[in-house]
């Protein structure tokens, strides 16, 4: 013979119930702040990386230029540097613009050159040229008879606080006759 269970037994009671709701709103609610805060930072390293990928696709082309220019063709004045390609008959061209890093390609007798904006935004940009003797200088060329050994450029990022990329570039050996 089977027993039949009572009525009071038959099922949960209002208070097992909202125990219940209350851990289920509990545990939903911690996932849901754990689940936001790995977004956000997920969206930060996001952009993190994307500006630091910039800054590098910009390093690379400045570098990239410098090592195939003519050494004894470049100049930097007015913190514009440049540097002389196809035996002076073209041109590239660095300098900080309107809060930008700016390359600038054109011929020598181009009234029109090209710009292109390498990384953005910026707070300053600076070079100095390290001559043959070891000595660094803002403006170049100092003095007849020395060459040009590397470039260094420094990027000033506007970020809180301000963060400095310095680039090193030795270019190509000068072959004297």
């Amino acid at each position: 013979m089977t027993h039949r269970p009572a009525p009071r037994d038959a099922g949960i009671t209002l208070i097992e119930m909202l125990v219940a709701l209350a851990i289920f709103a509990l545990v939903g609610l911690a996932s849901f702040t754990t689940l936001d805060t790995i977004l956000k930072v997920r969206d930060r390293t996001d952009n993190r990386l994307e500006r630091l990928a910039q800054i590098d696709r910009a390093l690379v082309v400045f570098s990239r230029d410098l090592q195939q220019a003519d050494p004894l063709g470049l100049t930097l004045q007015d913190g514009v540097l440049r540097t002389e390609m196809s035996q002076g008959l073209r041109y590239r061209a660095y300098r900080s613009m309107d809060g930008a890093l700016v390359r600038e390609t054109g011929a020598r007798f181009d009234d029109a050159p090209k710009q292109q904006t390498l990384f953005a935004p910026l707070q300053a940009a600076s070079f100095r040229v390290l001559s043959a003797s070891g000595t660094w200088s803002d403006i170049w060329p100092v003095e007849n008879g020395i060459y040009p050994k590397g470039v260094e450029l420094t990027l000033t990022v506007e970020r809180e606080p301000e963060r400095t990329v310095l680039r090193l570039v030795a270019l190509p050996q000068v072959v004297l006759p």
